[in-house]
């Protein structure tokens, strides 16, 4: 079996939940075309303390100043002197 590099295709990662019927309900809409193969691998995933993949497209991203320390220069302890 091909890799997805080697196969030149990508590697699309999302979450399920099974319904009722034992149909797999997505978390996510895929960027899949009607009537497209796809592979798929399913394992199960731990319930407790697992954080839901989040969809970050069409999110605003936005950085004011971004090579600036994310904490300020007097909380170093590096700074104090001794």
């Amino acid at each position: 079996m091909l890799t997805p590099e080697q196969a030149g295709t990508s590697t699309l990662v999302a979450g399920a939940t099974v319904g009722m019927h034992g149909d797999l309900i997505l978390d996510r809409q895929l960027p899949l075309s009607p009537g497209e193969h796809v592979s798929l691998t399913i394992s199960k995933t731990a319930t407790n303390g697992m954080v839901p993949i989040l969809d970050l497209q069409g999110t605003v991203l936005s950085y004011d100043n971004p090579f600036d320390s994310a904490t300020p220069n007097d909380d170093w302890e590096a700074r104090v002197e001794c």
